[in-house]
């Protein structure tokens, strides 16, 4: 799974530029989307997510993945990407 990354600082995007991301590092934390006990949660600092096959055939249909930015002051809402 990929991701773009997005500042929570918006200043507007008006030249094209990457803005800073406004928080002192860059890290998200991903969750599965219903919870399986076995499998997840990860963080990662970078905006993917290797995910096995053996991982995704242990998956019933219908999951996702709840991608969260860690900040500063707390987590941002969930971004929820549908698994295949």
């Amino acid at each position: 799974a990929e991701w773009v990354r997005r500042t929570r600082a918006d200043t507007g995007w008006r030249d094209g530029v990457d803005v800073p991301l406004g928080e002192s590092r860059e890290a998200w934390r991903i969750e599965l989307v219903p919870p399986v006990s076995t499998i997840g949660s990860w963080e990662t600092t970078t905006v993917n997510l290797p995910i096995t096959a053996p991982v995704l055939a242990a998956l019933a249909p219908g999951h996702s993945l709840a991608i969260r930015q860690i900040g500063d002051f707390a987590l941002s809402p969930p971004l929820l990407l549908p698994l295949p």
